[in-house]
């Protein structure tokens, strides 16, 4: 199974009052992107052995992202930082776009393909560390 995801987030960050070199901050952003399931099995299907059994398939995705997050930045110089930022999941939704699986089984081959676009809601809570290096061009 190979799974990959490409998204892009656009957000907002809020900067609070705090030292001349730290800068605390929360803020949001939304994601749009898409992803993608590629399978092949040989012998087994759901951990079943199955003998002269091959299966190839693939899955589509459009993905939609909401996160909230919030970290600081520590000025190291004029115009460079480092942050720390944690980001909490709020909410992911996938609509699947079209599968197609293969499955053989000696000389029977059996194809399904599905585009029913079926959705997807996943609500999460979840804390991911973000590690920041960044620059301000003045």
């Amino acid at each position: 199974t190979n799974n990959n995801s490409t998204m892009l987030f656009l957000g907002v960050e809020k900067h609070f009052n705090g030292t001349k070199r730290l800068s605390p901050y929360i803020g949001a952003e939304i994601g749009f992107g898409s992803s993608g399931i590629k399978t092949e099995g040989v012998n087994f299907n759901n951990a079943i052995y199955i003998n002269n059994y091959t299966e190839n398939g693939h899955r589509k995705f459009s993905d939609l992202g909401i996160n909230t997050f919030l970290g600081f930045d520590y000025w190291v110089a004029d115009g460079l930082y480092v942050g720390i930022e944690y980001t909490f999941a709020a909410y992911t939704s996938s609509t699947e776009k079209q599968s197609e699986t293969v499955r053989k089984t000696n000389n029977t081959t059996i194809t399904t393909v599905n585009f029913e676009n079926k959705n997807s809601g996943l609500t999460t809570i979840s804390a991911i560390p973000v590690f920041r290096l960044g620059w301000r061009f003045n």
